[in-house]
Formats: C-alpha cells, structure tokens, sequence
C-alpha cells in the first residue's frame, strides 16, 4: 500500500510538471507554401489540393494555426513533378522545414489509375511523421522598430529616456557650501563650510512614481552654530566644535525628464555632539569646561527644494536651498528643554548645496 502511495505521488508530480510547462506555451503555426508544379506537367487536381488536406489532416491530430511565411514557426512545401525511371507516374514530394533547414521529407509515387487507398495511407503516414514536430512552442517577441520622420523619432527618444529615468530607487548624498545662521548677532552673515556638511537620502518611489518615502542621515561638524555662552564674555556666544548626527524619515516628490524639479520633507532626530573650545555656560544647566564634550537630543525638520540634471540613466546632478528648523526652540511644547539651544532661533538656511544621486531598478 505505501509503495503503491509513493508511485502515485511520483505521477501526480511528473503530471503537474508537465501541465505546468505546458502553460507558456502556444499553437504552432505553420504556413502552406504554394505547390510547386514542374513546368509543362499537369498533374491531376487531386494532387493540388494535397497540401491542404495534410494540413487538415495534421491539424486533427495536433491543434495549429495558419499563418503568414514571416509569423510562420514551420512551412511545408509541395512539389508535383514526374517520377524518375517509371513511366506515366507522378511524384508527390512534401517537405517540412524550419529555419530554412528540412526536417522531415515524404514521398509519394502514384501510378496511372492508383487506388485511392494508397493516397490517403500516404497522407497518413506524412501526418505521423510531421505531427510530433509541430507541437506546441514559446512565444516569440520581436522587437518592430517604428520608421517615423526626425522630429517624432527624437520625440519618442525622449519619452523613452525620461521612462526610464523614473526608477523605483534613487541613493543622493548633498554637501552643503554656503549657510546663514539666522541669528546675526555675531557680524558673520554667510559661513562657508564645505566640506563636512553631509546629507544622504535613500528614496523608494512605488510603482516607479513621482512620491517617494525617504530615509536620511544628517552629518556635520562645524563651529560656527554655538549653543551656549561664554563664561569669560556672557555677552559673545561661546565657541564650540559641534558634531551632529540626525537619522530621519521625509517624503519626496520629483519631476521627470532629463532637467527635472523635486522637493524633499523630512524630520532628523539624533545626538549633538558639543566639544567646549572655551568654558562654556548656559542657564539652563550646560556647563563645559575647555574641551569637555556632552551629548544632547538634537532635531531638524528639513525642507529642500532642488533642480537636477540626469547625465545619463543612472547618475544625476543636483542644486538646491534647503532650510533646517529647529521646532522645539521656535514654539514651546511640553518637550522643549533649556538645556541648550541649536542657535537663535532655532534654524539655518543653506543658499548652495551640491548633490549626485544613482538610480536604479
């Protein structure tokens, strides 16, 4: 009973693996070539109509499609000529090919008077042996290029390319140059502080869209922001180098085409790194001695309009401004903590960022 269990199962996979290949698979299609008649014979009508009726009969057995000799998979000639050495006989000559190369060749030689019997076992015969050639295949995909005037051509070039620029993943790493810190009380306007200002965005746009959900990562180490006083000076802001590392989650929406537009939005929430360059102090409890460092809760909300222009398929060059806002120091909230500041009040502008971005599939 188990053995007879385990055989079973045996078929029952061999016969699903078999459906299962049959599935992608089409008709064959066959094309009848016109028959061909050596010149000055006339053979008797029964033998025009031979290609026919083998098709027929063929398409009995194993389901075909007839089609054109360009579409065809296989054609079948037919040559009516006399036979060699016998006198008053005709020669029935069918031929299978396929790439131009003959598979299979039958024939027949049919007497004066012949038996209709031994035609049609002859057309029997040819059925069984083209049959088995004429299974099912893959499908065949061709690629038809389209003759259009300049103009079009270039047009649909065009279209192509910014098809194939909307990937469903897109890696950019921003750098920023120029900066302003809003607060302007210490006479510096514009910092200048490439490069160790860093800005990585991994973006996933579904079904190869125009919005995308970002994940990011804030890098910098400068020391024009301060966040605290100095304690020789309360008045000047005291001098620090600071180290900020900010993971976040945004949103991004992109335009398409080789000179595109986009718009990123996101929150970064990391540490703080503030190394003291001088005593520093702060009301709320900072309080550093020179080069003591301390870790603090850090955030931005992060918006950034930009421009690109894709070099090719993959990599992209960008411009932008971008603003960085510090929420908890613009409006109170149950979260904000004196205990130190991002800078008055709370926010940086970025005039210059330079980005490169890789898409792919």
């Amino acid at each position: 009973m188990r053995i007879r269990t385990v055989i079973t199962a045996i078929f029952l996979v061999i016969f699903s693996s078999l459906l299962h290949s049959q599935e992608n698979l089409i008709l064959h299609r066959v094309y009848i070539a016109p028959v061909t008649v050596s010149p000055g014979f006339s053979p008797d009508g029964l033998f025009l109509s031979a290609p026919e009726t083998l098709f027929n009969l063929i398409n009995t057995r194993q389901p075909l499609i007839r089609s054109s000799e360009e579409e065809a998979n296989s054609i079948i000639r037919t040559e009516i000529l006399p036979a060699e050495n016998v006198e008053s006989a005709v020669e029935l000559r069918f031929t299978l090919l396929r790439n131009d190369e003959a598979l299979h060749v039958s024939v027949g030689v049919f007497q004066d008077g012949f038996n209709f019997e031994d035609y049609r076992n002859f057309l029997e015969e040819c059925v069984g042996d083209f049959a088995p050639e004429l299974g099912r295949v893959e499908p065949r995909i061709e690629l038809i290029r389209l003759e259009t005037d300049a103009d079009t051509r270039r047009l649909l070039d065009q279209l192509i390319y910014a098809d194939a620029l909307q990937t469903p993943f897109e890696a950019t790493l921003w750098t920023g140059i120029l900066s302003k810190n809003p607060d302007g009380e210490d006479g510096k306007p514009l910092y200048l502080h490439f490069p160790l200002h860093y800005y990585g965005e991994f973006t996933w746009f579904p079904n190869q869209g125009h919005h995308g959900l970002t994940a990011s990562l804030f890098f910098e180490y400068s020391d024009y922001t301060y966040h605290a006083d100095s304690v020789i000076n309360t008045d000047e802001p005291g001098r620090s180098d600071n180290l900020y590392l900010l993971p976040g989650i945004g949103y991004t929406y992109r335009t398409s085409g080789e000179f595109s537009a986009g718009f990123y939005s996101g929150l970064n929430v990391g540490g703080l790194r503030i190394h003291a360059r001088e005593d520093l102090t702060w009301d709320g409890g900072l309080s550093l001695q020179e080069n003591e460092s301390e870790w603090v809760l850090m955030h931005y909300l992060v918006m950034r309009p930009y421009v690109a222009w894709a070099l090719n398929e993959s990599w992209t060059l960008k411009t932008s401004f971008a603003l960085y806002i510090s929420l908890l120091q613009l409006f109170p909230n149950p979260l904000q903590t004196d205990y130190y500041r991002a800078g008055d009040p709370g926010a940086e502008i970025q005039f210059v960022n330079l980005g490169v971005s890789y898409r792919w599939r």
